[in-house]
């Protein structure tokens, strides 16, 4: 539970560092 939204977070981080 919550792996997709960790997932999401950590993908926006990413893309806008």
């Amino acid at each position: 539970m919550g792996d997709d939204a960790s997932k999401k977070q950590k993908s926006a981080a990413l893309r806008d560092p």
